[in-house]
């Protein structure tokens, strides 16, 4: 069946990202060089693109992937679930970019949040009143093991500040998603080509549900817990809930494209 827009593939394995651009009925290939960096060691992509004609694996650095976050309409989202209260919002919008093989940045804007028990409007130290502007990493890894076909959206984030009633509340830490799906009440998104993908973060008596995910290397699991302080109190564990869409795919030309994920490639 032709394409008649490129597709990208992520795929899980310790080699080169590959990409092919495709425009119509032309087919463009180019060539460049990966860069193996790796700021904290989660799941290795590479970035194939095929055309109808053709097929090639170029070994080079990722074209820009870029993609959008929104969360779902009509559901607000937790940003921190605590022992006392919950940081509530409205909704939720974000954006990404691929920027290695093997991770990127994402910023997430949470909108007319406000603390639950006393409503409180809740403000990060540079947004507007009721908004929290959270930045970090994002990174995809097996959601339990190598031999489980289950990926997870896992989120690094430092040093997020926000003040609910002048109280000053400080999150660090990894938020990690359950499996990642098709769609809301989908099925599994692995090996399934897709515009878009569903993300999903859960909490259980403010504690978040998935709070072990797999190593980079495959020889175990490893934490992924989110840390929020109240002012110069002791760190307590937390959680998130909340989920959205991701989509949006666009390759450094602005051009829409149509991701995979793949976890059949080797470490």
């Amino acid at each position: 069946m032709a394409l008649v827009e490129p597709v990208y593939v992520l795929k899980r394995c310790m080699g080169a990202r590959t990409e092919t651009d495709t425009k119509g009925v032309a087919t463009k290939m180019r060539q460049l060089k990966l860069l193996g960096l790796t700021l904290m060691a989660i799941l290795s992509l590479s970035v194939v693109a095929t055309s109808a004609a053709s097929a090639l694996t170029l070994e080079g650095l990722p074209a820009k992937l870029k993609f959008s976050f929104a969360s779902t309409a009509g559901e607000k989202t937790q940003l921190v679930t605590l022992s006392n209260k919950n940081i509530l919002c409205e909704s939720v919008s974000g954006s990404g970019e691929f920027l290695s093989a093997r991770l990127g940045d994402v910023e997430f804007k949470f909108i007319k949040c406000k603390d639950d028990v006393i409503g409180t409007t809740c403000t990060g130290l540079s947004d507007t009143s009721g908004n929290i502007t959270v930045k970090g990493e994002f990174h995809l890894r097996h959601l339990l093991s190598p031999s489980e076909a289950f990926v997870t959206l896992a989120i690094l984030v430092s040093g997020v500040h926000f003040s609910c009633l002048g109280i000053l509340f400080t999150v660090n830490g990894c938020v990690a998603s359950d499996d990642v799906l098709t769609e809301k009440g989908g099925v599994n998104a692995v090996n399934v080509l897709r515009s878009s993908y569903f993300a999903n973060f859960l909490q259980s008596g403010g504690d978040a549900v998935v709070k072990s995910i797999d190593t980079d290397n495959s020889l175990g699991m490893e934490a992924c817990t989110l840390l929020t302080k109240q002012e110069n109190g002791t760190a307590e564990t937390s959680g998130q809930l909340g989920s959205g869409t991701i989509n949006g795919f666009k390759n450094e030309k602005g051009e829409t494209v149509t991701a995979l994920i793949d976890l059949t490639g080797t470490q």
